[in-house]
């Protein structure tokens, strides 16, 4: 009986973020406030990743994808400065750390490190610019930056790989002379 019971509530937990990630999804292609950062970095990872990364990232995408990342978090920062968003420690750390990310990507595309072609990845990148978006924007979103929100974000990561990954694999190759 008490096995079913945790099993019962890890499954409920599961669903429970399960249904905010979809709702932070939906927030992110619906929300009139958020939908200017948003629908640019759909935009560009959509592009990207069927003219540009089908097959593989290049350095040179990495370097761009790490630049742009840190773009947006440097953003996230200049709108909580000048009070267009609420400021918080954790929404600044967060901002910081994604910045971080990107110049540490950018840098070691420069030093030509295979690894920054896996980390620079555009479908990798742009997933967390947009679901950060929704949750540093949360006083428009109505989803709080907490524990929950970013494990509904890791745990809705495989899906959107799972997904792009099928489109990589189904849609037809750009033909080039």
């Amino acid at each position: 009986m008490y096995l079913t019971e945790i099993l019962s509530q890890i499954s409920q937990y599961l669903w429970y973020l399960l249904q905010k990630w979809l709702n932070m999804l939906i927030i992110s292609i619906t929300n009139p406030t958020i939908v200017w950062i948003t629908i640019p970095i759909y935009l560009t990872w959509f592009v990207t990743e069927y003219f540009q990364e089908k097959q593989e990232t290049s350095l040179g995408n990495a370097a761009t994808n790490g630049v742009i990342t840190s773009y947006v978090s440097l953003d996230w920062i200049r709108q909580m400065v000048s009070g267009n968003i609420s400021f918080s420690i954790i929404k600044l750390l967060l901002a910081i750390l994604l910045m971080l990310y990107g110049l540490y990507v950018t840098y070691i595309s420069i030093k030509r490190r295979p690894v920054a072609k896996i980390l620079g990845r555009v479908k990798y990148v742009a997933y967390f610019q947009i679901m950060l978006t929704v949750l540093i924007y949360s006083e428009y979103t109505g989803i709080e930056l907490n524990l929950d929100s970013i494990m509904a974000i890791f745990l809705g990561f495989p899906f959107i790989w799972i997904a792009t990954k099928l489109a990589d694999k189904y849609l037809p190759d750009i033909i080039t002379r």
